[in-house]
């Protein structure tokens, strides 16, 4: 939920905390031979800012 709060630095670092963890898992998935598949419904943090300057908390 964190896309929707228009804090821009708390998304980034959860974009990145999210990067990371990931990493690790498909990295040992791969090391015993799973694949992999990595969803989501969908995203906010691309347009969390207006082209206006202000805050986009809810897609319109």
């Amino acid at each position: 939920m964190v896309g929707h709060t228009g804090n821009f630095k708390a998304a980034v670092e959860a974009c990145e905390s999210v990067d990371k963890s990931l990493g690790k898992i498909v990295d040992v998935a791969n090391l015993n031979d799973y694949v992999t598949i990595i969803i989501a419904d969908h995203g906010n943090c691309e347009i969390m800012i207006n082209s206006d300057g202000s805050e986009n908390t809810r897609i319109q």
